[in-house]
C-alpha cells in the first residue's frame, strides 16, 4: 500500500458518515458506534473540542496514516495548551515508529509505553501483562471505549483500510469521569515513584467504584487480584439471571469452565443463547480453539454463528435486550488473568434493543455453525482445535 493510499484512509475516515443518536440513561448519555466509520470521526471531533484534557489508552496504536491523524489531532490540542496524555501498549503497538511519538512529545503531549518489552526489571511480568484497554476521555466529560484500536485495520475498505468489524460506545456523564479515573490508575504506575503522589500529575483517587451505583458504569480488570474478576463476575451474573436471550459477539471466544457451564445451563432452561465469532480470525490458533469449544457448546443447545465478512473483532454482549456490555474484554484466559481491560455496562431496554438490532444485522452477514457443520470442518483442523484448546490458558 502506498503512502497516498494511507493518506486517503486518514482523510476519508475523518469524513465518514455520522453515528446513530444517543440515548439518555439516568445521568449518562450513551451512543453505539459501529466500526471505524462511526467511531473515528466521533473520537476526532471530541479531541478537537477538548479545552482542558485529552487522555488516551490503547493497546494498539498504529504507526500508519490513521495513527498519524490521531497524533496530529493530539499535537494540535497540546500546542493549544491542553493537557494531552497517551498510553500505548509496547507489545500491541509494535512495530512502533519512534519518530511519530517523538513528534507528538515535541508538541507538549506526554506519550508513554506500557511495559516496554526490553528491560532488566521484572522481565516475565513485562511480557505477560499487557494493557489491552481501548479508551479516550476528553475533559472528563465525554469518553469512548470498546474493541477498536487506532489503525488502518479499522478503516473501511472503501477508504483503503481492512474494514474490521467492531463496536465502540461513546458516553457522556459520570461514566466518562470513571473512565478518566481508570486511566489515571494506569498513568500513576508509569510515572517515577517520586511523582506518583504529586496531585498536579495524577489525581489521588485512581479507583473506580467496586459495585455499580447507576445504570451505566465502568467495569475494569486492574492490577490487583480482586480487580481481575470484575468483568467476568458481571458476565456470569447476567448469564445466570437471563430469562429470554443471550447474544454474545466475541473475537476470541474461549471462556473458562464456569462461563461455559453457565451458558449451557441457560440454554437448558429455555434461554436463546447465540454466540457470534469470526469465520476467519486474525489469530488462527485461537480460531482452532474457538471451533473446538463451539462444537461442545452447540451439542448442548447453544447456537453458534460465524461472521463471513471482514475480521470480526468486537467484544459485545446483550442479555434479555436490556443489559449490554461493550469493551475490550475477550472471553478468554488472557483477558481474565493477565490483561488490563475495560468494559462499559449499560442497563437499558432502549439501548439494549439498539445493540440487539446491530447483532441481527451482523447475523445477516453470517452463517450458522450447526453440529454437522463443525464436525465436517476436517480431521486435521479438528485435531488442531483440540490441541489448541488444551493450551487455551496460554493463547
Amino acid at each position: 500500500m502506498t503512502e497516498s493510499d494511507l493518506a486517503r484512509i486518514a482523510t476519508a475516515t475523518g469524513r465518514a458518515a455520522p453515528a446513530a443518536g444517543a440515548v439518555r440513561i439516568g445521568s449518562d448519555e450513551v451512543r453505539l458506534l459501529r466500526d471505524g466509520d462511526e467511531a473515528y470521526p466521533a473520537m476526532l471531533a471530541a479531541i478537537a473540542a477538548a479545552q482542558r484534557e485529552v487522555l488516551m489508552e490503547f493497546y494498539w496504536f498504529g504507526s500508519d496514516a490513521v495513527g498519524r491523524q490521531f497524533c496530529d489531532a493530539l499535537a494540535e490540542r497540546a500546542r493549544a495548551g491542553v493537557t494531552v496524555r497517551l498510553v500505548f501498549d509496547a507489545f500491541g503497538s509494535r512495530p512502533i515508529d519512534p519518530d511519530m511519538f517523538q513528534a507528538l512529545r515535541a508538541s507538549g503531549a506526554d506519550a508513554r509505553a506500557y511495559h516496554p518489552l526490553f528491560g532488566l526489571a521484572d522481565a516475565q511480568r513485562r511480557w505477560a501483562f499487557r494493557d489491552h484497554r481501548k479508551m479516550l476521555v476528553c475533559d472528563g466529560e465525554v469518553g469512548f471505549t470498546g474493541g477498536l484500536n487506532i489503525g488502518r485495520e479499522w478503516a473501511s475498505r472503501t477508504q483503503g483500510g481492512e474494514g474490521w468489524r467492531d463496536d465502540m460506545v461513546e458516553v457522556r456523564g459520570p461514566a466518562a469521569s470513571e473512565l478518566r479515573t481508570l486511566f489515571h490508575g494506569t498513568w500513576r504506575r508509569l510515572l517515577p515513584r517520586r511523582d506518583r503522589s504529586d496531585p498536579s500529575l495524577v489525581p489521588q483517587n485512581t479507583e473506580v467504584p467496586p459495585a455499580p451505583t447507576r445504570p451505566v458504569w465502568v467495569m475494569a480488570n486492574g492490577h490487583g487480584w480482586r480487580q481481575r474478576r470484575a468483568i467476568r463476575a458481571t458476565y456470569l451474573r447476567w448469564i445466570q439471571q437471563a430469562r429470554a436471550s443471550i447474544d454474545i459477539v466475541n473475537a476470541y471466544f474461549v471462556p473458562d469452565f464456569r462461563t461455559r457451564r453457565a451458558l449451557v445451563q441457560a440454554a437448558r432452561r429455555g434461554v436463546a443463547v447465540r454466540v457470534l465469532v469470526p469465520a476467519n480470525s486474525d489469530l488462527p490458533v485461537v480460531q482452532w480453539a474457538v471451533e473446538a469449544l463451539l462444537e461442545r457448546l452447540v451439542k448442548k443447545g447453544v447456537r453458534a454463528f460465524a461472521f463471513a465478512g471482514s475480521v470480526l473483532h468486537s467484544k459485545t454482549a446483550v442479555v434479555d435486550e436490556a443489559r449490554v456490555t461493550i469493551g475490550s474484554y475477550n472471553l478468554d484466559h488472557r483477558s481474565f488473568r493477565y490483561n488490563l481491560e475495560v468494559n462499559l455496562a449499560i442497563e437499558s431496554r432502549r439501548f439494549g434493543q439498539m445493540v440487539k438490532a446491530s447483532f441481527e444485522r451482523d447475523l445477516s452477514a453470517s452463517v450458522e455453525w450447526t453440529l454437522d457443520t463443525l464436525r465436517r470442518r476436517g480431521f486435521v483442523r479438528r485435531v488442531l482445535g483440540e490441541i489448541a484448546l488444551l493450551f487455551a490458558r496460554f493463547l
